[in-house]
């Protein structure tokens, strides 16, 4: 069961350390905004073939639509909204900084917010090794942007 939890780990990984790359490469062509409009064309041509598929599997058919509350389709729709609004800021970074220091900054810092807010808001447990890596993340961030805090 792990194995195959890390071999999934390992494609998400791989598919969003070289994205920012294929981001940064397609953009001296393009700007920010045409980027997100031609990547997200492509990303919704390939989910609707994903949905066909899915449908004809048997494995979607929106019931769970139904018993959705009011406050779950906000969810819904705010969680949109962000993956947008990350997405144009993380291009316009990714166009105009290097790539390594704009994901050496983002990646860890989603991994201590999602742990503080899996804390706080999921009762997720802190346990010694995450606390201690918690400290780790800190300080590679401060190692990493210490030429940066001198200038």
């Amino acid at each position: 069961m792990y194995s195959l939890t890390y071999f999934y780990i390992f494609v998400i990984v791989l598919c969003w350390t070289l994205n920012p790359f294929i981001k940064k490469m397609l953009m001296t062509k393009m700007d920010a905004n045409e980027y997100l409009i031609i990547n997200h064309s492509i990303v919704s041509i390939v989910l609707i073939f994903y949905l066909f598929y899915l449908l004809t599997k048997k494995r979607c058919n929106f019931e769970c639509l139904k018993k959705l509350s009011k406050k779950e389709y906000m969810l819904a729709f705010v969680g949109g909204v962000t993956t947008i609004l990350a997405t144009i800021m993380l291009m316009y970074l990714v166009s105009s900084k290097e790539v390594s220091f704009v994901m050496g900054n983002v990646q860890p810092l989603v991994i201590l917010l999602s742990i503080i807010l899996g804390y706080l808001f999921f009762k997720e447990e802190i346990g010694t090794n995450k606390a201690i890596g918690m400290l780790m993340i800190i300080g590679g961030l401060i190692l990493i942007n210490s030429s940066k805090m001198k200038k």
